[in-house]
C-alpha cells in the first residue's frame, strides 16, 4: 500500500473509531456493548473449541439478530484480544467479504450459530492481502492504542509502519 493511501486508511479508520464516542482508555466489553447499540443486535463472543481451521485465527459471522465472533481457542490473552478487536473492525466498517457456500462447514465449525439462514456478514481473519483485511488488522491496532490510552505518537524520521510496529510492541508490554 503507497504511503499517501496508508495515511488515508488511517485517517479513515480513526474518524470511524471517534465516531463510537468511545472512552479512553477503553476495555474490550466497553467496545461490546458498544457495538452492540450501535448494530441493535448481541454481541456474542465465542471460543472455535478447536473447531476453526489451522489458517483462520478468527470469525465474524453477522445474521439480522445477532453477530457472533469466535476467535482461536488457546490462544494467549493478548492475541485473543487482538483477534476479537479484529473481527469488532470488520463490523465497523461493515465489511461483507467473504461468501458462506457452504452452510454445513459453519454449521459443525460453530454449531452454537443457529440461524445461518439469515446471515448477512461473514469474514475470517486469514487473508492478509485483500484491502477489508489490512482495513481490518489496522482499526484493530488503533482501536489497542485507544484502550491503552495511546494513540500513535510520530517518531522523527519513523515510516508509517515502523511507527505501527513499535506502538504494537509498546502496547503488548503495558500493564
Amino acid at each position: 500500500m503507497l504511503g499517501s493511501s496508508r495515511r488515508q486508511l488511517e485517517r479513515s479508520c480513526k474518524a470511524k473509531i471517534a465516531g463510537l464516542d468511545l472512552p479512553t482508555p477503553l476495555r474490550l466489553g466497553e467496545l461490546e456493548k458498544r457495538l452492540e447499540a450501535v448494530r441493535g443486535r448481541e454481541l456474542w463472543i465465542l471460543d472455535d473449541k478447536g473447531e476453526l481451521p489451522a489458517e483462520i485465527t478468527g470469525l465474524w459471522v453477522g445474521t439480522a439478530t445477532r453477530d457472533y465472533v469466535f476467535h482461536r481457542a488457546g490462544l494467549d490473552g493478548c492475541r485473543v484480544e487482538v483477534s476479537i478487536l479484529h473481527e469488532f473492525s470488520h463490523m465497523i466498517c461493515e465489511h461483507r467479504s467473504a461468501h458462506l457456500t457452504d452452510q454445513a462447514w459453519l454449521r459443525r465449525r460453530a454449531p452454537s450459530v443457529m440461524d445461518l439462514g439469515e446471515i448477512e456478514h461473514m469474514c475470517m481473519r486469514r487473508d492478509y492481502g485483500s484491502d477489508d483485511e489490512r482495513e481490518a488488522e489496522l482499526m484493530a491496532s488503533l482501536i489497542l492504542a485507544r484502550a491503552t490510552g495511546r494513540w500513535r505518537r510520530t517518531r522523527n524520521g519513523a515510516s508509517d509502519q515502523e511507527e505501527l510496529a513499535a506502538h504494537r510492541v509498546e502496547s503488548i508490554f503495558q500493564t
